[in-house]
């Protein structure tokens, strides 16, 4: 726990830092809190491609055949919400293959580090649960995002057109 004094001088640094000020200081920054980009504003995260997300709209095109710009608008939001459906999966696998296999998980880690052997303390769960109030709340937040999308996985391409029109 800090001291009192600590916290004080931690509160004055704090006042001294301003972040970056250019615009491409913040541009560079804008993604640090990026954990699965579900609600991103930005479309393209890192690992995936404009050539795949535009596979996808130009698919959804060729088979839904939109007729102006408000059927292109719905079939550009469905490719849009596919897109995040897949980030959610993502996502979704990781924090599985996290709780079932938390070892290998950390072991990569600590190779791709440059740590190999680092550590030979055996992970626990209580090491994979959050440390504050704030990762409670994510937690939360990520287990209903993931069960709102279990509900809406179960509808077909045609349903999502029909719910759309």
């Amino acid at each position: 726990m800090a001291t009192e004094k600590q916290v004080r001088a931690n509160q004055q640094n704090a006042r001294k830092s301003t972040g970056p000020t250019s615009i491409a200081g913040k541009l560079k920054v804008s993604g640090n809190r990026i954990t699965h980009g579900i609600l991103s504003n930005k479309l393209l995260l890192a690992g995936e491609t404009q050539e795949d997300y535009q596979a996808l709209l130009d698919d959804l095109q060729q088979q839904l055949r939109p007729v102006g710009s408000l059927e292109l608008s719905l079939v550009e939001k469905i490719a849009l919400t596919l897109w995040r459906q897949r980030r959610l999966v993502h996502a979704e696998t990781a924090a599985i293959e996290l709780v079932t296999n938390p070892r290998r998980i950390a072991s990569e880690v600590e190779s791709g580090m440059g740590f190999s052997g680092y550590c030979d303390e055996k992970i626990s769960p209580e090491d994979l649960q959050p440390s504050d109030w704030k990762q409670a709340e994510q937690l939360k937040w990520c287990q209903a995002v993931i069960a709102e999308y279990h509900q809406t996985d179960a509808l077909s391409l045609d349903d999502w057109v029909q719910k759309l029109r």
